[in-house]
C-alpha cells in the first residue's frame, strides 16, 4: 500500500489498537476470564503505548521514542507469551518465560548501546527484530506443542498470525544487517511498512483469537458441568452404581432391542439379608461400607454388557441382556457365593448374604412390560426370604 504514509498508518493503528485494548479491558472487568487473559490485556495496552512512541517519534524526540517504544514492544511480546503459557499451563516453572526475558534484556541492551554508545540504526533494527522474532515464534509454536493448544482450532489461527509477523520481523532484521547504513529508517527500511501493516491486521486476529479462546473455555466448562450434573442425576453417590431412575431408562432401551431381535433378557433382584442389624450394631458408616463393597464385587463379577443398579436401600438389580433365565440363575448363584465369602469390615464376624429373585422377559409375544418383569423378580426375591434367605429363587 504505497499510498499510505507513516502518519496515516500510525493514526489507523493507534485508533484500532486502542479500541481492541478497550474491548479486552471491558471483557476482563465484566466477564469470566482465565489465567493469561490479564497478561494479554496488559500486553495490548503496552502495544498501544509502544506504537504511540514509535509513530510520533518526530514530536516526542528520537531518544524518548527509541527507549520507550523498544522496551514496550518487548514487554508486549513477553506478556503475550506469558498469557499463552498461563492459559495452557505449558510453562509451570516459568523457565521458558525466563529465557524470553533474558533474550529481551540482551536485545534491549544492544539496542540502547547502538543509540547511546555507537549510533547505528541498522544494528538497532537487527537486535530488535531478533528479540521480537524469537519471542514471537515461541509464542506461535509452543501452544501447538501441547494437546490442549492443538484442540482449539482458533489457536492455529493465532499461531499463524504470530508466526507471520515474527518471520517478517526477522527477515527485516537480516536485511538491515546486510544493507547500507540507514540515515532515514522510514524511507530506507524497505520492509517497515509491510511489517507495520501486517502487524496491524495480525493484532486484530490475535485479539479476536484470545477472546474466542475465553469463550471456548467457558463452553468447555459448561459442558463439563452439564456432564457432571447428569452423572450425579444418574448415579448413586454411595456405590457409584446407576440409580433406579437411570436403570429404568436403560432397561427400556434393552427391552426394545430384545423384542426387535428376538433375544432373551433377564433381571436379577437381590436384597442383603439382615442388613438392619449391621447398621444397628456397627453404625451407618459400616453399613455404607458394606453397600459400597457389595457394589464393587458385583461390578467385578458381571459382564460388561450387564447393568448393575442400586435398586433402593440394601436392594440391588442386575439386568442381563441376551441371557435366558438359566444363565441369570447361574449368575445369581455366583453372586450369592461371592457375597457369602465377602468380609467388608475388619470384624470377621460380619458376613453378607443375600436373597435373589430371577425372572426372564416374557417371550410369548405378550409384550410384557418392565414393571411386570420387575414384579415377578421381586416376588421371587421375597419367596427366597420366606424360605430362609441366602438363596436363589427363579420365576416359574
Amino acid at each position: 500500500m504505497p499510498s499510505l504514509d507513516m502518519r496515516t498508518i500510525g493514526i489507523i493503528a493507534l485508533v484500532l489498537h486502542a479500541a481492541l485494548a478497550l474491548v479486552m479491558l471491558q471483557i476482563y472487568l465484566t466477564r469470566k476470564t482465565y489465567p493469561g487473559f490479564r497478561s494479554w490485556t496488559i500486553g495490548q495496552a503496552c502495544w498501544v503505548a509502544a506504537s504511540f512512541f514509535f509513530y510520533f517519534r518526530p514530536m516526542l524526540g528520537e531518544m524518548v521514542s527509541i527507549v520507550a517504544s523498544n522496551a514496550l514492544y518487548m514487554v508486549f511480546s513477553l506478556l503475550i507469551y506469558n498469557g499463552l503459557a498461563r492459559f495452557y499451563g505449558f510453562d509451570p516453572h516459568l523457565r521458558k518465560l525466563a529465557l524470553n526475558i533474558g533474550v529481551a534484556v540482551v536485545s534491549l541492551g544492544f539496542i540502547y548501546w547502538y543509540r547511546l554508545g555507537v549510533d547505528n540504526v541498522n544494528m538497532r533494527i537487527f537486535f530488535q527484530s531478533l528479540g521480537l522474532g524469537f519471542i514471537g515464534l515461541r509464542g506461535a509454536l509452543d501452544p501447538l506443542l501441547v494437546a490442549q493448544g492443538r484442540r482449539y482450532q482458533i489457536q492455529t489461527v493465532i499461531s499463524g498470525a504470530l508466526a507471520l509477523v515474527s518471520v517478517l520481523v526477522i527477515i527485516r532484521g537480516v536485511l538491515a544487517l546486510s544493507a547500507p547504513m540507514y540515515t532515514d529508517m522510514v524511507n530506507q527500511d524497505g520492509l517497515l511498512r509491510t511489517v507495520l501493516i501486517v502487524s496491524l491486521f495480525s493484532m486484530v486476529i490475535e485479539v479476536c483469537g484470545f477472546i474466542t479462546l475465553m469463550h471456548a473455555r467457558v463452553e468447555d466448562e459448561l459442558l463439563d458441568t452439564q456432564a457432571r450434573l447428569q452423572e450425579l442425576a444418574d448415579t448413586d453417590s454411595l456405590t457409584g452404581l446407576v440409580n433406579r431412575r437411570k436403570f429404568t431408562e436403560l432397561v427400556a432401551h434393552d427391552i426394545g432391542l430384545a423384542r426387535r431381535h428376538g433375544h432373551a433378557l433377564s433381571l436379577i433382584l437381590f436384597d442383603l439379608d439382615h442388613f438392619k442389624q449391621i447398621n444397628d450394631v456397627y453404625g451407618h458408616a459400616a453399613g455404607d461400607a458394606v453397600l459400597a463393597e457389595v457394589a464393587r464385587k458385583c461390578l467385578e463379577t458381571v459382564r460388561q454388557t450387564d447393568i448393575v443398579a442400586r435398586w433402593g436401600g440394601e436392594e440391588f438389580a442386575v439386568l442381563m441382556p441376551e441371557t435366558d433365565q438359566e444363565g441369570a440363575r447361574l449368575m445369581a448363584r455366583r453372586l450369592r457365593e461371592i457375597l457369602r465369602e465377602l468380609r467388608p469390615l475388619d470384624d470377621q464376624a460380619v458376613r453378607t448374604t443375600a436373597s435373589f429373585g430371577v425372572a426372564e422377559l416374557g417371550g410369548d409375544g405378550s409384550g410384557e412390560s418392565f414393571e411386570r418383569l420387575a414384579a415377578r423378580a421381586d416376588a421371587c426375591l421375597y419367596r427366597a426370604k420366606r424360605e430362609g434367605r441366602d438363596r436363589v429363587c427363579v420365576s416359574a
